[in-house]
């Protein structure tokens, strides 16, 4: 068992052959490679430039031109990774995985979607020539001497390793990784590059030589299946007796330093695919919890921080369980190549920032980050979540790129290159939890886990981090009942500091949006009927806040549907609003104003589309009221629509109360209350 000393273990490792001899850099190789990826730099360059200047003379729509641009380029890219490899493909996959934070601004969506086909299913290496590895760690003997039956045909290759299925001899199935022969030349030629380019480029004035010597460093980690192994096993100790989480045993009489073999593991689905999550019953929001959870469990509570948690190494199957057989996810974790260990002081620091900014404590705040992040604490907690800007000075453009989990457009990059330079200097610690929270981001919202709900989570887990280490045991084992009243209050209070930021960012936004004139009483009572969506807690107030755009942090999770007590939609089906995911997007909390349009123009194309999303869900339900013999509803929903069709009245102009289909004899007191509230 591996513990926090060492490995502890009488089995042996086999010895292994040399390899230093062919993983010498070979500089011709490097440049190559790096004048291959050059060309197509500029090609891409060219391109952009073009295109640039052809819409400004012709006028075209931005928007799709755009769009197209990013595919083309995107899919060279992706064929560069392809011939390269190696590094390439890691560079590849990290740009895919890293879309929390930044949003389209930072990585345009097509990058995304067309490198993600990276994460898992790089190209791979005949396994003529992947014998080879094995022949060489295990003196001579190929796959047919080691194992029962193995397959030829991987069944995942990534940026550095290939991964086969095989039986052992005593039929246990197993899962072979095997490092590429050529990797590590090739990885040695491309950082010898690097590091010739890197001292003579200096771009906005920043040395970034620490940055190629701090990936070159992390990268020779993962080189190192035997310290895989080593981190497998550390992770296991962690998860021991939990059942919703699998970490794969080790094979260590068949592992070395250029192979590792694992158990393997049936079932495996893929987060990043939402519709196949479905199909096996699997809520995406308690997928979403579980990924969330275990993540900031590791970090907040352990200072064991998954450094790679990308979408081709964090897996999660369907699991049975309880007298009705009810479907809950589990968590898979393969890939354990590379871990960032925090001292207890900085983890317990990072517990006490996390709850100072949930609970928008601003000296608090700039005491903790000023001791994390040194010269850059004034960006850092933008850093964990765009949310915590209710915890620095505020304004309405930093507000509303809150809402839209983007960092404020008053953060350049230039401020994101000082203080990624100031962490580099106060040591690499937090660079690397900041790389992996941002890659649990992306996961995250691949399954449509809200900001709002990540924030709950990462509130639990630094309140945990916090306590006494037998009393955060036992709560992680049994749960958070066994915890004292006074802590699960703590606890309590930390999800309703979440909830409260959403209302305020929701109602500052709204207030201070030059889409609304404060000055009247209809511009106060949308603010006002703003909040009561916001904080209502009837489905049907939340279905008409979705439809006015003004939820967007909760519209993941409802579209997912509601989890009901197996864990699971009925049918496995996601349940969607008549009006639509996308229309939401328009409303009163959709983007900001789009390239070449002012804030005036943009903030009435949001304003028209809020508007003809309420029109959509009032002629909706009446059209349902008309095909339901029984007619009318809850007084709840009757009271709402009334509510939304007095709005729609007074947004087109009508001068005259708007009828409302209401009425106090037919549906009791708290729809009197309802229809009154419209009317005020």
């Amino acid at each position: 068992r591996f513990g926090g000393a060492g490995l502890v273990t009488s089995r042996p490792v086999p010895s292994r052959l040399s390899h230093k001899a062919s993983d010498q850099p070979d500089f011709r190789l490097g440049v190559d490679r790096s004048f291959r990826a050059y060309n197509l730099f500029e090609e891409i360059k060219r391109d952009y430039e073009q295109t640039e200047e052809a819409l400004l003379a012709s006028g075209e729509d931005r928007e799709e031109t755009m769009r197209a641009l990013h595919k083309r380029s995107a899919l060279k890219v992706l064929e560069l990774a392809r011939q390269n490899g190696g590094l390439y493909t890691k560079a590849a996959q990290f740009v895919a995985s890293l879309q929390g934070g930044a949003g389209d601004k930072g990585i345009p969506k097509e990058y995304v979607d067309v490198l993600r086909v990276l994460t898992d299913s790089a190209p791979h290496r005949p396994m003529s020539e992947m014998n080879g590895v094995l022949e060489s760690d295990f003196e001579g003997k190929g796959a047919s001497e080691l194992f029962a039956s193995f397959e030829e045909t991987p069944i995942a290759a990534a940026s550095l390793a290939q991964v086969h299925r095989a039986t052992l001899k005593d039929g246990r199935e197993v899962a072979v990784k095997m490092m590429y022969p050529t990797l590590k030349k090739e990885m040695a030629s491309d950082f010898n590059m690097f590091r010739r380019v890197g001292s003579q480029i200096q771009p906005g004035g920043y040395d970034l030589g620490w940055m190629v010597e701090d990936f070159e460093e992390a990268i020779k980690c993962e080189l190192d299946l035997i310290k895989e192994a080593k981190n497998a096993e550390a992770t296991a100790v962690i998860f021991e007796g939990r059942k919703d989480v699998i970490v794969p045993k080790i094979v260590w009489s068949l592992t070395t330093e250029n192979v590792l073999t694992m158990e393997y593991v049936p079932g495996l689905l893929r987060v990043s695919e939402p519709e196949v999550l479905r199909a096996n019953d699997i809520c995406l929001h308690e997928a979403g919890k579980l990924v969330s959870d275990r993540l900031a469990e590791m970090a907040l509570c352990e200072g064991h921080v998954h450094g790679d948690p990308h979408a081709g190494n964090i897996y999660v199957c369907a699991r049975r369980s309880g007298m009705l057989g009810g479907v809950r996810p589990c968590l898979v974790l393969l890939d354990h190549g590379l871990y960032h260990s925090i001292n207890n002081s900085l983890r317990t620091d990072l517990c006490r920032l996390f709850t100072a900014c949930i609970a928008r404590n601003r000296s608090e705040i700039a005491r903790l980050s000023e001791s994390i992040a040194g010269p850059m604490h004034r960006f850092f907690p933008l850093l964990l979540s765009p949310w915590f800007i209710l915890g620095t000075s505020l304004s309405w453009e930093d507000l509303d790129a809150a809402r839209h989990n983007r960092l404020p457009p008053s953060i350049t990059s230039k401020d994101v290159g000082s203080a990624f330079e100031a962490l580099h200097q106060s040591g690499g610690a937090v660079l690397g939890v900041l790389h992996s929270f941002g890659y649990t981001r992306g996961l995250l919202n691949m399954l449509s886990f809200s900001e709002r709900s990540r924030l709950k989570s990462m509130s639990t887990y630094a309140t945990l981090g916090l306590l006494p280490k037998d009393m955060r045991q036992r709560a992680l084992l049994e749960g958070l009942h066994t915890l004292p009243l006074r802590v699960r209050c703590r606890v309590w209070w930390g999800w309703l500091q979440v909830d409260a930021s959403a209302v305020m960012l929701r109602v500052l936004t709204v207030t201070l949006s030059p889409e609304i004139d404060g000055s009247n009483s209809f511009g106060w009572c949308l603010v006002l009927a703003d909040f009561v969506l916001e904080v209502g807690r009837l489905s049907v107030l939340k279905l008409l806040a979705r439809m006015l755009g003004m939820t967007t942090e909760e519209a993941g999770d409802k579209s997912n549907g509601k989890c009901d007590s197996s864990g699971h939609t009925p049918g496995g089906k996601s349940r969607t609003s008549h009006a639509g995911g996308a229309e939401a997007s328009h409303g009163l909390g959709g983007e900001g104003a789009p390239a070449g349009k002012s804030g005036e123009q943009a903030g009435g194309g949001r304003w028209q589309g809020a508007m003809a999303s309420v029109r959509r869900v009032v002629e909706s339900a009446e059209e349902t009221d008309r095909e339901t013999p029984q007619g009318g509803g809850s007084w709840a929903r009757k009271g709402v629509l009334g509510l939304a069709k007095r709005v729609l009245h007074r947004a087109e102009g009508g001068s005259q109360a708007a009828p409302i289909d209401v009425h106090p004899a037919e549906a009791g007191p708290p729809a009197a209350a309802a229809a009154g509230a419209a009317a005020a």
